[in-house]
């Protein structure tokens, strides 16, 4: 029988999921993933170190969803790194790179609320997103 899938694998599968996604337009899935990613953090929160080692090699990801995701998660513990992952791949195209330019601002105000922390996982980064461009 083969192993479960780690805490970090979960990660990865989850946050790159959310990022294809975000990109196709697919919100129901994209929520479902969203949940994924929650319920990973949870889990890699249960590690020695709270996962930080398993995200830090998550930034350097080759997907950029992945790599904001662990970005995101790292905020509050690592916020040079964090900042500087977040502000490369807000400088691509696309959904994703959206996301990541909108939690930097948020970031930077105060306002994040990361994921994770409680009464934050009922706020969706789809549903950021959506309230930003309609603004626009």
């Amino acid at each position: 029988m083969p192993a479960a899938p780690s805490s970090k694998e979960n990660f990865i599968s989850a946050a790159a999921d959310h990022g294809r996604f975000t990109e196709s337009g697919d919100f129901k899935k994209c929520n479902k993933a969203y949940d994924r990613i929650i319920e990973a953090i949870h889990k890699l929160k249960e590690s020695p170190d709270c996962g930080e080692d398993a995200l830090i090699h998550l930034l350097n990801s080759p997907d950029d969803s992945v790599k904001s995701w662990s970005a995101v998660c790292l905020l509050r513990l690592r916020p040079v790194e964090a900042m500087k992952v977040l502000e490369d791949v807000a400088g691509r195209s696309g959904l994703v790179a959206f996301s990541a330019g909108i939690t930097l601002k948020e970031w930077r105000a105060g306002r994040l609320k990361l994921p994770g922390e409680g009464s934050s996982e009922k706020v969706r980064p789809n549903d950021l997103t959506a309230s930003a461009s309609n603004k626009n």
